[in-house]
């Protein structure tokens, strides 16, 4: 019966198997008869013939004597014999059951001539020997839902065939092109009904009208990460992987609901999902992967006389959120523990105390949790910082850890964070640590009140607005600016008299400017920029190399070449260096006036050779290629002579 599962039904393969296999009768639209044998009207092979035996074993087993394949017939499904007389089926405890018009049969039961079996998706007709005294039964073009359809024969009176002598030709043309027509319109209405499984006239009503009617698809359901009870407008359909034919049928086109219930024992936590789903016809297969809202947690490692206590809250799939508290006291045998999504509360204790605690989000994308804890871990925590704009100093302790974000585990116990951003306020938090515990600090850094009138004359100034920058900076240094803030504020008023011409005003914001290290080499780029405006070229070029050793950044290095660029569009610049200083200097086996460390001005494009010479120690030379208008550095470390 169709609850009682065979063991041999769990596995199912599809297979061929000669000769015990149905096959397709070689001629259409009628066979010869040989009594008794079924007929298939439904599921593959329609339209088959086969023979029975005293005996005939059902199935889809290499075994049966009619193998049936496909997934809904068991290997072993039922058996048609003669018995004292009269022909009977037996179901042999298949798993989706054995039909005789339409009824579940529970024993043995009797067949009779043209008696209805359903077995899987296949719905044979049993025919046990001649209806009348005609000798062939013609093709059957549809198969009956609950009654059979009456013997069509062949005609026993020959139709007359019209001569050429019996009507003009054209009208032999006509009617035989009506008679095409007719038998075209007569073949699709029947394979419509075919198609449909329904009685004649249902049928046609069924293709003009749409009309809903009892079906029974086939269904697989699949929950691969964790099995799930699966049930259907109250059937139980047993638990995951299901593959079944849905029996007594449901109405077509009625929308169904479909419940996967998931049970994890450990946490005593039920979730049920729901699923609609709609059935066409009997021929559906309707296939559903399930994804189980369902995370795991893996205790890898655990230190003994440690306590594993787990709480927190979750859907239950009815929209409710539930929660849960359980304490530990044995681990499951694989170490795995099964979790609703939702947040879950980890707590590991020595006693009553707690040494070790995690909280978890599991999620379509965090479905996985492992805990690998030895007694070291219970002194230290894990520490994660960010903040928003990033890039900000961490201090932990007066000591400069690095910038944000910035992750690392320390002892536990109590410490000093600061965190500093330019134009933005420094935060200042303290952070206490006593068992094993994430601290994860998001922080939002709020602008000072000097740094929002800044950054607002820095888009000023972007867009050529240079008074209202000025004002803009005024009020920034009214507000008591910190130091970088101050140098900030300084280089911008720099450059904008700079553009207004007040070379004095905007030298002496440059100097200010320079006083601080973020801005040193900016300050003196602009301090150059001055110098060659005041027609100074070569206190220019020196100004401006002194700033490129400054800020060795591409992006500067690019802002200097551009300024020298229209210092010496011609020539170029080398700046000797020596350690010590105080060396003689030769070019191209020239001295020039001055020691190291000095600037060459206005050198020819080319390979030059570069010379210093200084008493006590060995002379060094280099090979210097110049490009046009461009500078660059030799650098040499002299070496003592020996005494």
């Amino acid at each position: 019966m169709a609850e009682n599962r065979r063991p041999d039904d769990d596995q199912t393969h599809l297979r061929d198997t000669e000769p015990t296999h149905v096959r397709r009768a070689a001629a259409r639209p009628s066979v010869e008869i040989t009594y008794p044998y079924l007929e298939i009207w439904g599921g593959t092979f329609r339209g088959d013939k086969v023979p029975l035996q005293e005996r005939s074993l059902l199935g889809r087993g290499p075994q049966s004597t009619i193998v049936l394949a496909d997934p809904s017939v068991s290997k072993s499904h039922a058996e048609i014999r003669r018995s004292d007389g009269q022909w009977v089926i037996e179901d042999l405890s298949s798993q989706n059951g054995t039909f005789v018009t339409g009824q579940l049969i529970s024993a043995v039961a009797p067949l009779g001539h043209r008696a209805e079996v359903t077995i899987g998706i296949y719905r044979l007709i049993v025919f046990l020997g001649p209806e009348s005294d005609k000798a062939k039964v013609a093709y059957p073009v549809a198969a009956p839902e609950r009654s059979a359809l009456p013997a069509l024969s062949t005609p026993s009176t020959p139709v007359a065939v019209p001569s050429a002598s019996q009507g003009p030709r054209p009208l032999r043309l006509l009617v035989i092109a009506l008679g095409v027509m007719l038998v075209a319109a007569t073949l699709f209405v029947a394979r419509e009904i075919h198609e449909r499984a329904l009685r004649p006239m249902e049928a046609i009503k069924d293709i003009f009208q749409g009309e809903s009617r009892l079906i029974t698809p086939s269904i697989e359901v699949y929950s691969p990460r964790y099995p799930a009870a699966i049930s259907m407008s109250s059937r139980d359909l047993g638990n995951t992987p299901v593959r079944t034919i849905i029996t007594p049928g449901v109405i077509r086109g009625k929308t169904e609901e479909l419940t996967a219930t998931y049970r994890l024992p450990v946490v005593d936590v039920t979730i049920e999902l729901t699923k609609s789903v709609v059935f066409r016809n009997d021929r559906d297969l309707l296939r559903i992967d399930l994804d189980a809202p369902v995370g795991e947690l893996i205790i890898k490692r655990l230190p003994p006389g440690i306590d594993v206590y787990l709480d927190g809250d979750y859907l239950s799939g009815k929209g409710e959120r539930r929660d849960y508290f359980y304490k530990l006291r044995q681990l499951p045998t694989d170490n795995r523990i099964s979790l609703p999504y939702g947040t879950s509360r980890l707590e590991l204790r020595a006693g009553v105390d707690i040494v070790y605690r995690r909280i978890i989000e599991f999620t379509q994308t965090q479905q996985l949790f492992a805990v690998d804890v030895t007694p070291d871990d219970f002194k230290r925590f894990p520490l994660a910082i960010s903040t928003e704009p990033p890039g900000a100093t961490v201090v932990i302790d007066s000591v400069e850890k690095g910038k944000t974000p910035y992750a690392v585990e320390l002892p536990l116990g109590e410490y000093q964070l600061a965190l500093l951003l330019m134009d933005y306020q420094p935060v200042k938090r303290k952070i206490t640590a006593r068992h094993n515990e994430s601290v994860t600090l998001s922080i939002d850094l709020g602008q000072t009140g000097a740094s929002r009138e800044i950054a607002k004359a820095v888009e000023l100034y972007a867009t050529g607005q240079y008074e209202s920058v000025r004002e803009s900076l005024f009020r920034a240094l009214r507000v008591k600016p910190n130091r970088d803030e101050y140098a900030k504020a300084n280089y911008y008023l720099g450059l904008v008299e700079t553009i207004d011409g007040r070379y004095q005003q905007a030298r002496r914001y440059f100097q200010q400017a320079a006083q601080e290290t973020e801005f040193q080499s900016k300050a003196e780029l602009g301090l150059a920029r001055i110098l060659s405006k005041e027609g100074k070229i070569e206190q220019a070029v020196h100004q401006l190399i002194k700033a490129a050793q400054l800020d060795r950044s591409p992006e500067f290095q690019a802002d200097a070449n551009a300024l020298f660029r229209t210092l010496s569009p011609i020539h170029g610049a080398i700046l000797v260096k020596s350690s010590p200083e105080g060396g003689k200097v030769s070019l191209d086996g020239r001295f020039v006036d001055g020691t190291s460390n000095l600037i060459l001005f206005s050198v020819p494009v080319g390979r030059h050779t570069v010379r210093i010479d200084k008493v006590g120690f060995r002379p060094e030379e280099r090979k210097v290629d110049l490009p046009l208008s461009s500078f660059v550095t030799v650098e040499v470390t002299l070496s003592k002579i020996p005494k």
